[in-house]
């Protein structure tokens, strides 16, 4: 969480509100006018720009240091991150994340290049940027930063080849981030010829690998079963014909026993070194016992209460040691519950430094329930937290 989002809640009532339509990665666009009401002087604004904690990517447009090079691009253009630009932020499975997507209004005045910021022509391609001019469906949806998961997941379906908008769906639809009152909205607006991809999504699909594999078996009129449990086996991603097991992995697999990737088009493509390969899970996908075989596992467990409260004075500047402490003890009661989503020490950062730029020298309950936003991802955490919450002062 960023300074710039905390100035918008002190004068907004309550950023974290904005932020629910998609669990945006992104910290919010602030103003001079917001920055001044937050309590910055003009020299004080000047001086982080000069220092480089503040970005102004655009006149009147500040973003923090390190802010996401999409998100930088968009304000520079003037417009807000879409498409599979915001869809890969929050987690759904895009064909391409690496083209950025800035949705503009029409009749916007100004348009600057993304890279550049010079002033271009607004029907100009731009090379690794799609520019978005259609009026949002969701309006109210949107942030500062980017528009909201409605309007985003509309523009993925039309810009994407059809078997990658399913995986986009799939994968939106498994994750909880939208509903299927939003997919009528989605469905209502995109072109008729895509109206039959409602059809074909399916949330047990646990990668883009799978949504594909399954879309071909579907074109192939092949009988398969998804996610099939085997007594002593576990489960496996397909079974197909009732007879044949896949497994989508078993690219993953060649690289690993093999060191080659046999691609039908082209031949068997052989590493010229021993590639390393790392793999991160965090439990939401069990991954096969042949994969597991070919890997070293390593188990990389949340901080102890000291070590977390040592971070938290080690990354959050002027924090003290008592804050830092009740931060720790909080987040480590919420992992304690059965959540969708433990907070990261990324989120215990965040919410440190949400409490020392709201003026919070102790956490009381209340203030905690109203932050929640910040550790926690998902509505349904967020309310068993608020329900079960104690603060050790």
């Amino acid at each position: 969480m960023y300074l710039w989002q905390l100035n918008l809640t002190a004068v907004h009532a309550s950023l974290i509100s904005m932020l629910q339509p998609i669990p945006h990665l992104y910290p919010t666009v602030a103003t001079r006018a917001d920055l001044v009401a937050f309590g910055f002087s003009p020299r004080q604004i000047t001086s982080e720009v000069k220092s480089g904690r503040l970005i102004r990517p655009r006149r009147d447009r500040y973003l923090p240091a390190g802010s996401p090079p999409d998100l930088v691009a968009a304000v520079r253009a003037g417009g807000k991150v879409t498409c599979t630009s915001a869809l890969a932020a929050a987690g759904i499975w895009v064909q391409d994340a690496s083209r950025v997507h800035v949705h503009l209004h029409r009749g916007s005045s100004r348009v600057r290049d993304p890279l550049s910021g010079k002033p271009v022509v607004a029907s100009a391609p731009l090379r690794n940027f799609t520019l978005h001019w259609k009026p949002l469906v969701a309006p109210n949806d949107a942030t500062p930063a980017s528009i909201g998961i409605i309007d985003a997941m509309i523009h993925a379906v039309v810009c994407q080849p059809p078997d990658f908008a399913v995986a986009s769906l799939d994968s939106a639809v498994r994750f909880g981030l939208i509903t299927p009152m939003q997919l009528d909205v989605v469905f209502f607006h995109v072109p008729a010829r895509l109206h039959h991809l409602r059809e074909l999504i399916d949330s047990r699909s646990e990668s883009i690998l799978e949504t594909l594999f399954r879309l071909q078996l579907r074109r192939l009129r092949l009988p398969y079963a998804l996610q099939v449990e085997f007594a002593g086996v576990g489960r496996v991603d397909f079974v197909v014909a009732g007879r044949v097991i896949v497994e989508t992995e078993a690219l993953l697999l060649e690289i690993l026993s093999d060191y080659q990737v046999s691609i039908p088009e082209l031949g068997t493509i052989t590493a010229t070194q021993i590639p390393l390969v790392f793999l991160t899970s965090n439990n939401t996908r069990e991954l096969s016992e042949a994969l597991k075989r070919r890997c070293l596992y390593l188990h990389v467990d949340y901080p102890d209460l000291e070590r977390e409260k040592q971070i938290v004075l080690a990354k959050v500047p002027d924090i003290t040691e008592h804050l830092a402490d009740q931060v720790a003890r909080v987040v480590r009661s919420i992992r304690q519950l059965d959540l969708k989503k433990s907070p990261s020490v990324s989120e215990t950062l965040d919410w440190a430094r949400t409490l020392m730029l709201l003026n919070i020298d102790t956490i009381d309950e209340q203030t905690a329930k109203d932050t929640l936003n910040v550790l926690l991802k998902y509505q349904t955490d967020i309310a068993k937290a608020a329900k079960e919450l104690s603060v050790d002062e």
